[in-house]
């Protein structure tokens, strides 16, 4: 199977439409998409140790565990890089929901 790897967008879109039938394009679009998961999820348990060493020195030197603003401005980050408005909002959803996960994952604890 061919590696897509490494393709721009537009490249992409073209390589499934043009060099694969819609089986073939599925079940790379597939593998393309457990790539992805499987790196969210190491990342996001790399982010888990983090906010726990955050979350350490904050309980020691008696601060706030959260920080309002900051998680506003996490959560608006990359807006000027991402123009959709449907695309802004959702990854917006997503930093909230990673945030929110955070603090649960921090409560059981």
């Amino acid at each position: 199977m061919a590696s897509t790897h490494g393709l721009g967008v537009d490249n992409l879109l073209n390589f499934y439409r043009l060099e694969q039938n819609s089986e073939e394009q599925l079940q790379i679009l597939r593998s393309e998409i457990d790539d992805i998961h499987a790196e969210m999820v190491r990342l996001f348990r790399l982010r888990l140790q983090v906010v726990r060493k955050i979350w350490s020195l904050k309980k020691i030197s008696n601060r706030a565990l959260l920080d309002p603003s900051r998680e506003e401005t996490l959560i608006h980050q990359f807006d000027g890089t991402v123009t959709d408005p449907a695309e802004q909002s959702t990854v917006q959803n997503f930093l909230r929901f990673i945030l929110a996960e955070s603090k649960k994952y921090m409560g059981s604890l």
